[in-house]
C-alpha cells in the first residue's frame, strides 16, 4: 500500500555541526516505526558516519551541499537510508 511508505530528502551545508541534526531528523523519521532501542541507536550510527564522511571526504572543508534520504515502509517494517553524499 502506498500509503505505509513515506519518504523524506534533506539538504544541509556540509558543516560537521549538521551531523548531530541529521542523527536527530533520522531518529524522529524513524519513531514512527516503532524501533527497539538497538534498531534505533544503529540507525542513528549510520546516519552519524554516513553525514560524516560525505562532509570529510566529499568536500575536504569547502563549503557544498550534503543530500540525505531517508524512506520508512510501515508494511515491511524498514527503513532504508538511500544517500548521504554530496551533490
Amino acid at each position: 500500500m502506498e500509503g505505509d511508505r513515506e519518504h523524506i530528502r534533506l539538504e544541509m551545508e556540509s558543516r560537521s555541526s549538521n551531523e548531530e541534526f541529521a542523527r536527530v531528523v533520522a531518529a524522529v523519521f524513524m519513531s514512527r516505526l516503532d524501533p527497539t532501542l538497538e534498531e534505533m541507536d544503529d540507525v542513528k550510527t549510520a546516519v552519524s558516519e554516513a553525514v560524516t564522511n560525505a562532509v570529510i571526504h566529499g568536500y575536504r572543508e569547502k563549503c557544498g551541499t550534503v543530500v540525505m534520504e531517508l524512506t520508512a515502509d510501515r508494511t515491511e517494517r524498514h527503513g532504508d537510508l538511500c544517500s548521504a553524499s554530496g551533490l
